[in-house]
């Protein structure tokens, strides 16, 4: 209801007021398994899934996407979560984490979301004056700490800082940047850089473990430097895509930023960057209803322990929250076993020696019946 007082007085007549509805939507859509869906624990043959999406809004798309059971947890503890999936401008991001460590960005300083990511959404920062800013998440000298996220660099020549502490009641350091087309850190006050080379246009994964002594740079899951370090006091803000100046401001995509409170073993690194390479596929929206076939045989089969995560996205680019995504665990097998039947043929002296071989592999294999040979005279 919206009403007026001019300069003499006069109020607009109830009667005359103007009425609008409006509707505030900033939540993302909220999905459930079927209940047939829920108490299933494996699946074998080639299966309809499904299950009820809801929201204020209209919902304009449904995936689905299978994590490995190796990488179930590999988002979990995080100190700062950000999936970059959104897909309207806004100048508040949500962190994921549960942390409550929301990040934002100016009028004129917002990069762009919407972009194709390695792992659904991603956001665009056009190198002049983008960034992101988070609210102070750690002291390196209390503690161990760890970060990770996947960059798509417009250039890799010149220096292109990815994440930057500010200076607060210490100096600022880089903890993840792009310089000379290699991955650096000078975390603990040393220039560490990688031996790896990042290309232009690709998308690469970068990771930097602190434990307070050793600092260790991963490039696409894999360790690729290491060196000793000491833990130095500082609480300032942790940017992304800026330098602490404000003088160099990264160009390029970025995607799933994730912060811990703790070191990463090498195995986590791996799994983490294994995680962000699982698409999301699409699936079948039925009026309120969610619908995927899961394929089988050599080529559309899966097998494994997987989690299965479902997300909607509304007409206004809310997209389902990380902690509602999961709606499914167990055994999917819908893929048969892959023979070999190798046969080596051996001379010694005038004789000769055929062997034959048969090598069977299955998430399932059943070794009784894992190379049963049939032939004919």
């Amino acid at each position: 209801v919206v009403r007026s007082r001019d300069a003499a007085g006069n109020l607009t007549l109830e009667a005359d007021y103007p009425q609008r509805s409006i509707t505030q939507d900033a939540a993302g859509p909220v999905v459930t398994p079927s209940l047939t869906l829920s108490d299933t624990v494996s699946i074998h043959t080639t299966a309809e899934i499904n299950g009820i999406v809801s929201d204020a809004s209209a919902i304009e798309a449904i995936e689905v996407n299978f994590t490995m059971a190796n990488q179930m947890g590999a988002l979990d503890g995080g100190a700062l979560h950000l999936p970059f999936d959104e897909l309207k401008p806004t100048n508040t991001f949500v962190d994921q984490s549960g942390s409550g460590r929301d990040v934002t960005c100016g009028v004129d300083h917002c990069p762009t979301p919407g972009k194709a990511g390695s792992r659904g959404g991603a956001f665009a920062f056009s190198g002049s004056g983008q960034y992101l800013e988070a609210p102070a998440l750690l002291d390196p000298d209390s503690g161990p700490f760890s970060a990770a996220l996947w960059f798509n660099a417009a250039e890799v020549d010149g220096d292109h800082h990815l994440l930057q502490q500010a200076e607060g009641n210490g100096a600022g350091r880089t903890w993840l940047a792009v310089t000379a087309g290699k991955v650096r850190s000078n975390v603990g006050g040393v220039q560490l850089t990688g031996a790896t080379g990042v290309s232009a246009g690709m998308w690469h994964h970068a990771a930097l473990t602190f434990d307070g002594e050793m600092l260790r740079l991963y490039v696409d899951g894999v360790l690729d430097a290491q060196s000793p370090a000491a833990a130095e006091k500082k609480s300032g803000p942790l940017l992304i895509g800026a330098s602490d100046r404000f003088n160099s401001f990264y160009e390029g995509l970025l995607d799933e930023l994730i912060v811990y409170e703790r070191t990463l073993a090498d195995f986590e690194v791996a799994n983490l960057y294994a995680y962000g390479r699982t698409p999301w596929l699409p699936a079948t929206l039925d009026g309120d209803t969610w619908r995927y076939t899961i394929g089988e045989g050599a080529e559309d089969g899966m097998e494994g322990l997987f989690q299965l995560n479902v997300r909607g996205i509304d007409a206004l680019g809310n997209v389902t929250q990380l902690d509602g995504q999961r709606v499914w665990r167990g055994e999917i097998d819908t893929k048969p076993p892959v023979v070999a039947f190798p046969v080596t043929v051996d001379q010694i002296g005038s004789a000769v020696a055929t062997t034959y071989a048969c090598h069977a592999a299955d998430f399932n294999l059943d070794d009784a019946q894992s190379c049963v040979v049939k032939g004919s005279a």
